[in-house]
């Protein structure tokens, strides 16, 4: 094999492994106490409606701000999304990664709106 022939392969091989993302999370939470008194979660390559989960958004409102909730949060999210499978991945495994994927970001988010000392948690 050449030597134009290797990079050429190589640089195939790096576009190749270059893919999008098979779901992507985000969230933000405010605080009063230890209950949500607001909350915004983005989801983005599982067929979410804008882009939102509102009916999770809607379930933590008043909600204490605890793992449990976040799983639950999570759930919600994965039921109300439409994903669909395709080279990434199965909309099964999709789901249940927006399920795990937004228990995640609540959790950093609640993180954050406890303030910076609880960051460091």
């Amino acid at each position: 094999m050449t030597l134009s022939k290797k990079i050429r392969t190589a640089a195939q091989a790096r576009a190749a492994a270059t893919v999008a993302a098979s779901v992507a999370t985000g969230a933000a939470l405010w605080l009063a106490g230890g209950t949500v008194a607001e909350a915004g979660i983005g989801l983005s390559a599982v067929g979410a409606r804008n882009f939102a989960a509102a009916e999770a958004e809607e379930f933590l409102l008043g909600a204490p701000a605890t793992e449990e909730s976040f799983r639950r949060a999570g759930e919600i999210a994965a039921e109300h999304c439409r994903p669909v499978a395709d080279q990434r991945g199965p909309a099964d495994y999709k789901r249940h990664l927006a399920c795990e994927l937004t228990t995640r970001a609540l959790r950093t988010a609640a993180r954050r709106a406890a303030g910076p000392a609880r960051e460091t948690l």
